[in-house]
């Protein structure tokens, strides 16, 4: 007779390994963006992001997309929507210009148990078991000449200058 009291236990017990596997990816994530933002003086962050449907490592987004994030659709809703499913990416973007120029880095894939992940970028495909290979995975991608190349555009944008004429026109007010 099947013992559905001992199922549960394990997917219970599963599901908190999973809850801690989660927990230890985002903090490998948040000391990477840490990095990053120190040693690019604050003018590089990166993150995992959702875009609907296949989206390529190029840094234009498909009409559906676009459309899509013009009415607001978000990847969460996608899937009700009957909408191509969710594409995870690895993106970087300057905080002081905003995602408006935003470089994809690598696609993104993980296990709903946390662990393994998947990072693809041009020709490199790294599966990663634990922490560890997942610090060095996240390096060899900082590694990539096309993935600094990105990183290093991101660092001499800048922001937008305000009008003088606004500015002034704020004195008088």
């Amino acid at each position: 007779m099947t013992d559905f009291i001992a199922a549960l236990d394990e997917g219970l017990d599963a599901a908190i390994k999973a809850e801690i596997a989660k927990k230890e990816i985002d903090s490998v994530f948040d000391e990477m963006k840490t990095a990053i933002l120190s040693r690019t003086n604050n003018k590089v962050r990166i993150e995992r992001k959702a875009f609907l449907g296949k989206i390529s490592l190029d840094d234009e987004d498909d009409p559906l997309s676009r459309f899509a994030a013009a009415v607001g659709v978000t990847a969460a809703v996608a899937p009700y929507l009957s909408l191509p499913n969710r594409t995870w990416m690895i993106v970087a973007y300057n905080p002081e210009i905003g995602s408006l120029k935003e470089m994809r880095l690598s696609y993104w894939e993980m296990d709903p148990a946390g662990y393994p992940c998947k990072l693809r970028w041009r020709t490199e495909t790294q599966i990663c078991e634990d922490k560890e290979a997942l610090s060095q995975g996240l390096a060899d991608l900082l590694r990539d000449p096309v993935v600094g190349k990105k990183i290093y555009t991101l660092t001499k944008l800048e922001p937008p200058k305000k009008d003088q004429s606004q500015m002034d026109k704020k004195d008088d007010g």
